[in-house]
């Protein structure tokens, strides 16, 4: 499914790629699905490569191995993480073209809590690099060695731009 597939065409081909041939009675019986919804789901596996019909009484149905067929796929899902990477960045530059001038008031304070790490990271990045007084932080303790590490630099320069930085975590056990 993560190539593409609807969750029908995944048990529809994965049926017929058992059998290599085989009818929609068939394939409708095995995959447990309804034969209504085998024949809407056959043209776009054949328009995908993934089945070739052939024309006989009753209509049968061939699979194109899966190694074949399935790597067909990979190209396309390609052409769509592309195409979509174009569609963000218009997005994000429209967005800003037309957003800029608005800010909020730059001397408000935030409070912010997450527990997404990668959110958190990005927030701390941020938060540090445009705080123009101070910045606050309650962490863990092993929270507050991985920001250490991972935002050394960016602490760095905002305690030269004279940013007051304090941090909150609990005390350590043996000390």
């Amino acid at each position: 499914m993560e190539l593409g597939l609807t969750l029908l065409q995944a048990k529809t081909i994965l049926t017929l790629a058992k059998f290599e041939k085989a009818d929609v009675k068939t394939i409708s019986k095995t995959a447990k699905v309804a034969r209504q919804d085998i024949y809407r789901v056959m043209p776009t596996l054949e328009k995908l490569g993934l089945a070739v019909k052939i024309i006989a009484t009753p209509t049968m149905y061939e699979a194109t191995p899966l190694s074949k067929g399935l790597s067909t796929l990979i190209p396309s899902k390609t052409e769509h993480h592309i195409e979509l990477q174009k569609k963000t960045n218009m997005l994000i530059n429209n967005f800003e073209k037309s957003n800029r001038g608005i800010k909020l008031q730059e001397d408000e304070s935030q409070f912010i809590i997450t527990s997404e790490k990668s959110l958190f990271r990005k927030k701390i990045e941020n938060g540090t690099d445009l705080s123009q007084t101070s910045v606050d932080i309650i962490i863990s303790r092993e929270g507050f060695k991985a920001l250490l590490f991972h935002h050394r630099q960016c602490i760095e320069r905002a305690m030269k731009r004279g940013v007051k930085i304090r941090v909150i975590t609990e005390r350590p056990e043996k000390q």
